[in-house]
């Protein structure tokens, strides 16, 4: 919609000057002020909600093809170790409305859309979910020992700051395998990239997709990365 509204205003501010300024009509002037004055408000508006503010006061959560192609990412990873009846708990970061498959208007539907195509079945129980994009170390815990026993956790869009806080890497206790879609630094309560730099070398996560790029004023622009214990993101 802002390409649209910025070349409209763009165009606007064109045919006010050539067919209105230029040829001294009294209609020519102002209707210029209008659209110049309305285009800086545009662009300055895009520029405060998706770069000063940041990604979530500008829109919902992710888009769903960036949903999609995450989970494709992650099932393509881990289609050795997720195997159907593979027990899941799910923390899903804007909501898991809207049950199985892409129809859904949640995040974990739409991740789910390529979560199971790349794992080669659709037998995988969801036994657990937190519907949060702030979840913590408690929580989690929480949940995982209430939905028992848990083979792994799937995170969409979030991932605790104290992740390495959950009891289930408490001595004498067998860990899930832990795999997610990181929006890093989305929120105070999300880790870092940093965070998940060491979490992957200590062999605490066992696969993270991360955004490498990142809304613009005019554009979207968003690829991702695959990282592992043996592939780790690299540090700021």
């Amino acid at each position: 919609m802002f390409p649209v509204a910025a070349i409209v205003l763009f165009l606007g501010a064109i045919v006010a000057y050539v067919a209105g300024v230029r040829v001294g009509a009294r209609w020519g002037r102002p209707v210029l002020t209008v659209c110049v004055l309305a285009l800086v408000l545009l662009v300055l508006d895009r520029a405060f909600f998706h770069v000063l503010v940041g990604r979530t006061a500008g829109r919902p959560g992710p888009e769903p093809g960036d949903l999609r192609e995450a989970g494709k990412r992650i099932g393509e990873t881990l289609k050795d170790r997720l195997g159907p009846g593979r027990r899941v708990y799910v923390v899903a970061g804007y909501g898991m409305a809207g049950g199985s498959g892409a129809g859904g208007s949640g995040s974990w539907p739409l991740f789910e859309a390529g979560l199971l195509p790349a794992l080669g079945h659709t037998e995988l129980q969801v036994v657990g979910e937190e519907r949060s994009n702030a979840a913590t170390a408690e929580t989690l815990s929480d949940g995982c020992v209430r939905s028992a026993p848990v083979d792994a956790v799937l995170f969409v869009g979030t991932l605790p700051a104290n992740l390495e806080e959950a009891a289930f890497y408490r001595r004498g206790h067998s860990r899930p395998i832990i795999a997610g879609y990181f929006l890093v630094a989305e929120h105070p309560q999300t880790a870092s990239i940093e965070s998940i730099h060491r979490w992957l070398q200590q062999g605490r996560i066992d696969v993270a997709v991360v955004e490498t790029k990142k809304d613009s004023v005019y554009s979207k622009t968003v690829s991702f990365e695959v990282y592992t214990p043996t592939n780790l993101p690299p540090l700021p």
